[in-house]
C-alpha cells in the first residue's frame, strides 16, 4: 500500500515542479459534488417516459420537430414553443430521420412503411399532408436538404452493395453524386461543399451498411465536382456527425473521446462532446483553427443541429434520450475571460467539467508557458477519468511545446500513461499474464539523459 501511495505522489510532485499556481485542478471533494458554478447547462424540451431524439428546429424557431417511440412505434412529433406537442402524422409504421427544409414549407423523413429498407419521403407542412416518397429506389439511410428544391440522399444499392449519395428533387427525380461509402451528411447553406463522414468495409461480403466502421474523420467534397477533401480536427478520439450552422460560418460536430463503455475501443457507443470550428467558407483553413468545446462529456450529446440562434442536440443522462437546447456557444459562454475561467476553475465541479473548463482555457492562452500548465492539467484530468487515449494525445502536445522547462518529460510521461492504461486492461480482466513484464520493461524506459529538464528528471 505504501509502495503504491509513493508511486502515486511521485509523478504529481514531478507535476507540481513544472506548473505554476496559476490554474489549479479542483478538490477531490468538490469534483465529487455537483458543481456551484456559473456553467451553462443543457435545457431539456422534451418530456415523456420514453426516448425522444434526432430534434430540429422550424427556420422561425417556434417548433421542434422529433422522433418519439413513447407510442411503440418510431414517429414524427411537432412541439410548439409551451411544450405542447402532437403527433405530425401516421404512418402506421416506423418513421426516421425528419429534417425541415429551409424555407421550413417541407419535411422529410425516412419511412419503413412499404419498404422495410427505409424510404425517402417528403410531406408538407405545417399539417404533414400531401405524402410522396421516392419509389422503386434503393435503402434510403439518411438524408439532408441542399436547398428548398433539392436533397442529398445516402442509399445502399443493397445488401451487399457499397452505399452512394444522390441528389433527389422535389419531383423525385434523382442524379448520383457520388459512388462512395460516405455517412452523416452536410451541406454548407452555400450549397458548395458536402461534408461527410468516410466509412470503411469490415468485410467483402458484408455490405457496409451491416458491417462497417467510421473512420473516425471527417472529410469534405465540392457538390459541383472534385477531389474529396480531409478536415484535420486537432483533437484526440473519433470525430462525427456534422452539421454546419445556419448562417455557414461554422461546422459542428461530436467527438468521441474515450471508451466510456470500457469494450475496448472508441466508437460511436461511446459518450459523445459537442464541438465547433469556424469554416470560413473552405474546409482546408479548418486546420488553422482551434476547435471549441460546447459540452461536457457527463452528458453524453450527440446529433447536433444548430439553429440561428440555439443549438438543438439529443442527450442521455441515463438510459432515456432527449432532445435539449443550449447557446450556439456552449456551457461556458464566449464572453468569459482568463480570469472569469480561473475563478470558475477555483470553484471546482465535476471533473467533466473541469476538463471543459481548462480546454476553453488553452484557448485563452496568451503564451508558451500557460499552454503548458494548462496541458499538463489536461493530462491530468484525462488520466483521472481513465480516458488513456486523449491523455497520450495531450502529452505528446507538451513535447510539441519544445520549451526548456519540459525537455524530456514526454518520454516518463508516455511511460505513466501505458502504465494506467495497462493496469486498468488488467482490472478489467485483460493483459493479466502480462502485466508484470509489462511493467518492468516500462521501467526500464525511466532512465535520465544528459540533455532531460530538472522536472523529466524528478518524473523519472
Amino acid at each position: 500500500m505504501l509502495k503504491r501511495a509513493a508511486a502515486l505522489a511521485l509523478p504529481l510532485l514531478a507535476l507540481s515542479v513544472l506548473c505554476s499556481r496559476g490554474l489549479r485542478p479542483a478538490s477531490t471533494r468538490a469534483q465529487d459534488d455537483e458543481a456551484q458554478d456559473a456553467l451553462r447547462r443543457p435545457e431539456r424540451l422534451t418530456v415523456a417516459i420514453n426516448d425522444q431524439f434526432l430534434g430540429q428546429l422550424s427556420p422561425d424557431e417556434q417548433t421542434l420537430y422529433f422522433v418519439s417511440n413513447q407510442d411503440t412505434r418510431k414517429e414524427i412529433y411537432a412541439q410548439d414553443d409551451e411544450g405542447r406537442a402532437h403527433r405530425v402524422f401516421d404512418e402506421s409504421a416506423d418513421v426516421t430521420w425528419p429534417r425541415v427544409s429551409p424555407n421550413g414549407k417541407r419535411l422529410l423523413y425516412i419511412s419503413f412503411s412499404d419498404q422495410a429498407s427505409g424510404r425517402l419521403c417528403m410531406r408538407s407542412l405545417p399539417e404533414g399532408k400531401d405524402r410522396r416518397c421516392l419509389d422503386e429506389a434503393p435503402a434510403a439511410l439518411q438524408a439532408e436538404w441542399i436547398d428548398n428544391e433539392r436533397i442529398a440522399l445516402v442509399e445502399r444499392t443493397s445488401i451487399d452493395g457499397d452505399l452512394r449519395v444522390s441528389e433527389v428533387n422535389t419531383k423525385l427525380k434523382t442524379r448520383m453524386l457520388s459512388e462512395h461509402n460516405w455517412t452523416n451528411p452536410a451541406i454548407s447553406p452555400d450549397g458548395r461543399w458536402l461534408v461527410y463522414v468516410p466509412v470503411d468495409r469490415t468485410d467483402s461480403h458484408v455490405g457496409p451498411g451491416f458491417a462497417a466502421r467510421t473512420m473516425g474523420r471527417l472529410e469534405a467534397a465540392p457538390l459541383a465536382g472534385g477531389p474529396s477533401i480531409p478536415i484535420e480536427i486537432d483533437l484526440p478520439g473519433m470525430t462525427g456527425q456534422p452539421a454546419f450552422g445556419r448562417d455557414g460560418r461554422d461546422l459542428y460536430f461530436v467527438q468521441f473521446f474515450s471508451d466510456s463503455n470500457h469494450d475496448g475501443q472508441v466508437d460511436a457507443s461511446d459518450h459523445g462532446v459537442l464541438f465547433r470550428v469556424p469554416f470560413e467558407g473552405s474546409p482546408d483553413k479548418i486546420a488553422a483553427q482551434p476547435p471549441v468545446q460546447l459540452t461536457d462529456s457527463s452528458w453524453n450529446c450527440q446529433y447536433p443541429a444548430p439553429a440561428a440562434h440555439k443549438l438543438v442536440t439529443t442527450c442521455s443522462r441515463g438510459r432515456d434520450l432527449d432532445v435539449y437546447e443550449l447557446p450556439l456557444d456552449g456551457q461556458v459562454p464566449s464572453t468569459w475571460t482568463r480570469e472569469r475561467l480561473r475563478l470558475e476553475l477555483g470553484l471546482g465541479g465535476r471533473r467533466e467539467e473541469v476538463l471543459l473548463l481548462y480546454r476553453q482555457a488553452l484557448l485563452r492562452a496568451p503564451d508558451l508557458s500557460t499552454r503548458r500548465l494548462i496541458t499538463m492539467r489536461l493530462v491530468m484530468a484525462h488520466l483521472e477519468l481513465e480516458e488513456f487515449d486523449a491523455a497520450a494525445f495531450y502529452v505528446e502536445k507538451v513535447g510539441e511545446l519544445r520549451q526548456e522547462e519540459t525537455r524530456g518529460i514526454t518520454g516518463p510521461l508516455r511511460v505513466w500513461v501505458e502504465h494506467r492504461r495497462a493496469r486498468g486492461d488488467r482490472e478489467r480482466g485483460r493483459m493479466i499474464d502480462s502485466f508484470p513484464d509489462d511493467s518492468r520493461a516500462r521501467l526500464e524506459k525511466l532512465l535520465d539523459t544528459e540533455h532531460d529538464s530538472a522536472g523529466a528528471r524528478v518524473l523519472n
